[in-house]
């Protein structure tokens, strides 16, 4: 929290006009009392009494524009605070919108464990009606917790470490209902560095991944041998017709940088590798024809001998995007078109 000068940075000059009225105020009733003792005084000349009166003349003057600057910086002050007030009320109405609009789960949790505030979108996660189902809760205390894998996770957010975890299988505690979630985990730290509490962002990718699941289903099923890699080049999606062309199993090439093996003896970059790299030109060499894609944005046609094989391939790979256009992918289909060549060099 900002520190109340740094708030109103007025408050000395109001702290000195009030020190300044006590003052003139008891400096005018000392002199009220001194005039009242020299005029019971009779041999008091008459120059004596008429300086008295101006002292108290000018003092009180001085006195009544304290006065008025102190009144004026008062109502300067409130209006000033009435604004800064408009604008916080303002502004936490708009971070409340944002976060009540917001499609991820919020929790805020103490640095014991204990929630302390659930957002809209986590209630419904969660699958319970209100805030208060969810409310001082423990998040380290609950079953779900464990049988999940996030204690490990909860307990390094709560020391002061950041953590993001994905594909969490969780059974909701509260209500039973079953989703799949990514967790990211903030600590939020005082200016000592002292672990406060713990914002916990939660979406819930139960729909996400039924969708990649049932399309990675249809892709497997697909008779035209195709594999997707990811922008580290790892291969993700080798369905059953690859398999079939190449012999090489899905579970010998998921999860590494292999995919040259179906074509080559030695590591090279395969179509879908240069789409990543943005380095197509590179491939002229390599094929006997390679030439944009008439059908696809950003795509490439390509044809070449697959090694240790008499098979001729026409290859085409692309680009996968997400919706805010970043590169997340590049797929390559492989098309055998032995027979076909063979019958255009009869018809020669």
């Amino acid at each position: 929290m900002d520190k109340p000068d740094q708030d109103h940075p007025k408050l000395g000059f109001r702290a000195l006009a009030n020190l300044l009225f006590i003052t003139l105020t008891a400096l005018i009733l000392m002199l009220c009392l001194i005039v009242i003792q020299l005029r019971t005084d009779m041999a008091l000349d008459f120059r004596n009494k008429a300086l008295a009166n101006l002292s108290i003349l000018i003092i009180t003057s001085f006195a009544t524009i304290a006065l008025l600057a102190y009144s004026r910086y008062e109502t300067q002050l409130e209006a000033t605070v009435a604004e800064r007030t408009r604008e916080l009320k303002d502004s936490m109405s708009l971070k409340k919108d944002i976060i009540d609009n917001s499609p991820l789960g919020m929790l805020m949790v103490s640095k014991e464990g204990v929630i302390e505030y659930a957002s809209p979108s986590m209630r419904y996660i969660a699958g319970v009606r209100t805030e208060d189902d969810l409310l001082g809760l423990n998040i380290l205390a609950l079953p779900s917790t464990r049988e999940s894998g996030l204690f490990g996770y909860f307990s390094m957010g709560l020391a002061g470490r950041p953590f993001d975890v994905d594909d969490i299988a969780y059974t909701s505690h509260t209500s039973g209902k079953k989703t799949i979630r990514h967790y990211r985990g903030v600590p939020l730290k005082d200016d000592g560095g002292e672990v406060k509490s713990l914002l916990l962002l939660i979406e819930d990718v139960t729909d996400k991944k039924k969708v990649e699941s049932e399309l990675k289903l249809i892709i497997d099923g697909a008779s035209i041998p195709l594999f997707v890699i990811d922008p580290e080049h790892r291969v993700v999606l080798w369905n059953r017709s690859m398999e079939g062309l190449t012999g090489i199993r899905q579970e010998n090439v998921i999860g590494t940088k292999d995919q040259w093996r179906a074509f080559y003896d030695e590591p090279r970059p395969t179509l879908a590798d240069a789409i990543i790299d943005g380095k197509e030109g590179a491939l002229q060499g390599q094929y006997d024809d390679v030439k944009k894609s008439k059908l696809i944005p950003g795509g490439y046609d390509a044809r070449g001998w697959m090694m240790n094989s008499k098979r001729h391939l026409l290859m085409t790979a692309a680009p996968i995007y997400d919706r805010e256009k970043n590169l997340i992918a590049a797929v390559e289909t492989i098309h055998d078109i032995t027979d076909l060549s063979a019958q255009e060099k009869r018809n020669l």
